[in-house]
């Protein structure tokens, strides 16, 4: 019998990483573009046009009318397009980890032994460092070395989650090759943000890995939405009831000491 449950909450988790990720190359690609003057636009087009067409003088001309109406408005508002547009793209990454944190959350609970749970919850920890890390790299001067930071402990930690749901006693083996290769692409992820510290082409060389990794991870995640284990709805019950006794309990012990 299908197993309803489990592929609704992967399918959240599949929505929340598609718009984060989708939103992460974004950005890559604006700070590179953003990197280019107005020369370097201008003579990427005038190439293009004079390779496609033969004749670049007209769309050179139009160009430079373009430019000059661009830069008038940005000097008189003090607004950059490409600024606006990565502060949006932001704003949607941090959306996007939000989202995923309740999908990982939700996906938690229908685990039916702790193990397993433990695993999606430290998998849930890493997008909160990695969140940290987005906030983070806002901060003027120390703001891209905490960023580093927050990074690197936030993948080690996403690797370690997915390595132990790959080795899942209750996993069937189709879906925990599924986490095994998110594991695998993780990995890939990391050296991606590690080389877009490279000046000029490191952001392109990120968005690049990115975007490979992104349709991997697609891959492996349907893989375990399609493939997860039948959840027996009196055990989930049993299994939410005692996770929400031990949230009490610890609340409970909290406001004891404090």
């Amino acid at each position: 019998m299908e197993n309803i449950i489990w592929r609704k909450k992967v399918q959240a988790i599949i929505a929340a990483f598609v718009a984060y990720t989708i939103a992460v190359v974004a950005d890559s690609v604006l700070e590179t573009i953003g990197m280019l003057t107005r020369g370097d636009l201008l003579d990427i087009v005038w190439e293009l046009y004079d390779a496609l067409t033969g004749d670049s003088l007209l769309v050179y001309g139009v160009w430079s009318e373009v430019w000059l109406v661009y830069e008038t408005f940005t000097r008189e508002y003090s607004l950059d397009f490409f600024d606006l547009a990565e502060y949006l793209v932001q704003f949607v990454i941090i959306a996007g980890y939000f989202m995923l944190l309740g999908s990982l959350k939700e996906f938690s609970r229908i685990q039916t032994n702790e193990e397993d749970r433990a695993s999606v919850m430290k998998v849930r920890k890493s997008y909160i460092f990695l969140l940290v890390a987005a906030i983070a790299d806002f901060i003027p001067i120390i703001g891209g070395v905490l960023w580093l930071i927050f990074y690197i402990i936030a993948y080690a930690k996403l690797i370690g989650g997915f390595k132990r749901l790959s080795k899942s006693e209750q996993i069937p083996q189709i879906a925990s090759d599924g986490f095994r290769g998110l594991k695998s692409c993780v990995i890939w992820i990391l050296v991606g943000g590690i080389i877009s510290i490279i000046p000029v082409v490191g952001d392109a060389l990120n968005g690049l890995i990115n975007i490979v990794v992104f349709f991997v991870m697609l891959h492996n995640w349907k893989k375990v939405r399609n493939n997860g284990p039948e959840v027996n709805e009196a055990n989930l019950l049993i299994a939410q009831n005692e996770e929400e006794s031990a949230e009490a309990e610890t609340k409970r012990v909290r406001t004891t000491y404090l």
